[in-house]
């Protein structure tokens, strides 16, 4: 058994409490008394600006560890998907059909149920009667190409549903 750390107490030090900041894992070993006292004066932060307190915060949330690395890897992977992604289509589509897939922003799997999901998506977000601020040529320009788009995938999936 360990006495209290606290000066002129001799009662057992059954509480641990660390030491600073610094040395979290080094503690010293308080009565219950003095280990309340110890952890209502204890303040992590003291002696830090706002600043340094907001990035220990924002470093917490992750361990302290630096990520880079892991996200370095996932654009790899996602650079990766998206050639692979974009050579499955060349391979099955004609240049015409793969750039109107690309306009309308059509995810995966590419069906005829997701490619009019997105475009009513696209015909909502551009319609001039949807929104006042939308009623511009730039967005009525979208749209018609938008609609183009549609027609021509609608036409190249029922040729391949029938």
């Amino acid at each position: 058994m360990q006495i209290c750390d606290q000066q002129q107490c001799n009662e057992i030090g059954l509480y641990p409490a660390p030491k600073s900041r610094d040395s979290l894992k080094n503690y010293f070993f308080f009565c219950l008394t003095h280990v309340r006292i110890y952890n209502k004066n204890w303040n992590y932060y003291k002696g830090m600006t706002t600043h340094q307190i907001d990035a220990d915060r924002q470093a917490d949330v992750i361990g302290h560890r630096p990520l880079w690395q892991q996200a370095l890897r996932n654009s790899r992977r996602n650079e990766t998907n998206q050639s692979t992604t974009t050579e499955y289509l060349k391979v099955k589509y004609d240049t015409k059909t793969i750039e109107a897939l690309e306009l309308l922003q059509v995810p995966h799997p590419i069906c005829l149920d997701n490619i009019k999901t997105v475009y009513k998506n696209w015909v909502k977000k551009l319609h001039p009667d949807s929104h006042e601020s939308m009623k511009c040529e730039i967005s009525e320009n979208k749209l018609k190409e938008i609609n183009q788009a549609y027609t021509l995938l609608k036409l190249a999936f029922a040729k391949d549903s029938a």
